[in-house]
């Protein structure tokens, strides 16, 4: 006699993508771009053609290729998924309204990132978000509202609030891959946060604001 289960049992097609914007394949960890995560259910295609990996979308995009390295455990990163320049810099600003909600907080923050660093947005738009998707929405939206309070308009200032005020379970390591832009670029979204201004905000962000007043730090 042959056993047929009650309900049919659906496949997920595709491989999962992870919050860090990495997916596992075999052996190895593999990143697409900022961005390509958007919940549990983001899946993308793959396929191996020689020593190539083609990574495709749901609906047959190729988004990345990545050379299959040798050794195990390795992580494989193309450096420009660092800084997204797959998508217009439109669409790079609309991910990063969606994931804030499209509040007045995020808008008012995105307009003043154009005003102040006009060379810069995308790198600026993609730290924001790449830090936005790995701390989550709650601490993300806490910190960008602080940030808009006190006048905090660039990537690195809401990098330094997040670091300062939330408990990272693991640092992760450093990737061996070459910066991208020059001195500048690399300066405003990835320069490392002044130890005297994390004592700062952690000090100001842990007290008692529901007054919602701004808190006016030193420079």
């Amino acid at each position: 006699m042959t056993w047929y289960p009650l309900f049919p049992q659906t496949r997920e097609e595709g491989h999962r993508v992870l919050k860090t914007n990495t997916l596992k394949y075999r052996v190895y960890s593999y990143f697409v771009a900022f961005g390509t995560y958007r919940n549990d259910e983001t899946r993308v295609h793959l396929k191996e053609d020689g020593s190539l990996l083609i990574i495709s979308d749901q609906g047959g995009q190729t988004i990345a290729r990545h050379q299959v390295p040798a050794g195990v455990g390795n992580n494989v990163i193309n450096s420009n998924h660092r800084r997204d320049t797959s998508i217009k810099l439109d669409q790079l600003r609309s991910r990063v309204k969606d994931f804030f909600m499209h509040s007045s907080a995020i808008l008012c923050f995105v307009d003043r990132i154009d005003q102040r660093y006009p060379r810069y947005v995308r790198d600026q738009l993609c730290t924001l978000l790449a830090l936005a998707e790995s701390y989550g929405a709650a601490a993300s939206e806490k910190a960008l509202d602080f940030c808009v309070r006190n006048e905090l308009f660039s990537a690195n200032d809401f990098k330094s609030l997040l670091e300062s005020t939330n408990k990272v379970k693991k640092t992760p390591e450093k990737a061996t891959f070459k910066p991208l832009g020059g001195t500048q670029t690399q300066l405003l979204a990835n320069m490392e946060p002044d130890k005297s201004r994390i004592s700062e905000y952690e000090l100001i962000f842990n007290q008692n604001i529901s007054s919602h007043e701004p808190v006016h730090t030193t420079n």
